[in-house]
């Protein structure tokens, strides 16, 4: 299963969870309403999208492939 962990810095304080897994479809893509909801509740149903609360981390740039 794919499962896709959207960080989250403690610095911003309290956020509702529920609602950035709810919109994560919308806010990655800028989808259209319809298709947000089908792709929210495809998510929802395989419980990809999480949430995770800390400090975000760069990645090695040796690591980023070069396009």
């Amino acid at each position: 299963m794919t499962r896709v962990s959207l960080i989250i810095s403690p610095r911003l304080g309290n956020i509702n969870e529920a609602q950035v897994v709810e919109k994560g479809p919308a806010i990655f893509w800028g989808l259209t309403a319809a298709v947000s909801r089908m792709m929210a509740n495809y998510w929802r149903e395989g419980e990809t999208l999480r949430v995770e609360r800390r400090e975000p981390t760069r990645p090695d740039p040796a690591k980023i492939p070069v396009l």
